[in-house]
């Protein structure tokens, strides 16, 4: 193999080795999004049908399950009509 035919399959692994790292980085740095289920003893027993069994969104930040740190918290709140499944398909 001459020189450099071996210096391009060096150039080719170490791209991809780079491509692999920036995309694990980026999952790192965006953080997660993950979906839990709580029962309302408000909604219980509400008197327009409404389903006490709800479920939410909760944003963790990068690195947040390895983390002692505390973070500050923002609640949203969707209408009646929406789910936070409905919500994060909008935009």
């Amino acid at each position: 193999m001459n020189k450099g035919k071996r210096w391009l399959l060096l150039a080719a692994g170490l791209i991809a080795m780079l491509g692999a790292h920036l995309a694990i980085a980026a999952e790192m740095k965006h953080g997660t999004l993950v979906t839990e289920h709580l029962a309302s003893s408000i909604l219980r027993e509400n008197h327009i049908g409404l389903d006490p069994n709800r479920s939410i969104k909760v944003y963790l930040p990068p690195g947040y399950a390895g983390s002692h740190k505390s973070y500050p918290v923002v609640y949203y709140f969707h209408n009646t009509y929406w789910s936070p499944e409905k919500m994060f398909e909008d935009g």
